[in-house]
């Protein structure tokens, strides 16, 4: 499985957020999509079903561009960070059906924890085809 970031604008707030994902133990090769164009660059030839994809949304107008793609990533796991963890903000987040929403100034033992646990979590259709393989 792989793990990407994405943010809907770049912002100093972003640029931060990746700096605390990629020091945490096994994140240092988390897969940026460019600002703004997460389906329209050659790294998102990458995304598979079942992929962890963690959004970031430093306002209430990011966040609103990060819900127009969720028609497009309703196969991926998802984690929402968001800056400002208002009441509006986290029922609108809940509409991308993510596995967890995070406060910017969480701690990242917070979040390191549930990415592990989702990282170690197996896909349902992955015992089938390993034993369709072996038959």
């Amino acid at each position: 499985m792989h793990i990407f970031y994405y943010a809907a604008a770049k912002s100093a707030a972003s640029d931060r957020y990746i700096r605390k994902l990629r020091a945490m133990p096994g994140l240092e090769e988390v897969i940026v999509l460019p600002e703004g164009e997460m389906f329209k660059t050659s790294l998102a030839i990458q995304l598979r079903c079942g992929d962890l994809i963690i959004f970031y949304a430093a306002n209430e107008e990011e966040l609103v561009e990060l819900l127009r793609l969720r028609e497009d990533c309703k196969e991926f796991r998802i984690i929402v960070v968001l800056r400002n963890c208002g009441n509006h903000s986290v029922r609108q987040a809940h509409l991308l059906r993510p596995c967890y929403i995070s406060c910017n100034d969480n701690t990242t033992e917070e979040i390191e924890s549930v990415i592990q646990k989702l990282t170690e979590a197996k896909r349902p259709y992955d015992a089938f085809w390993q034993e369709w393989i072996v038959l």
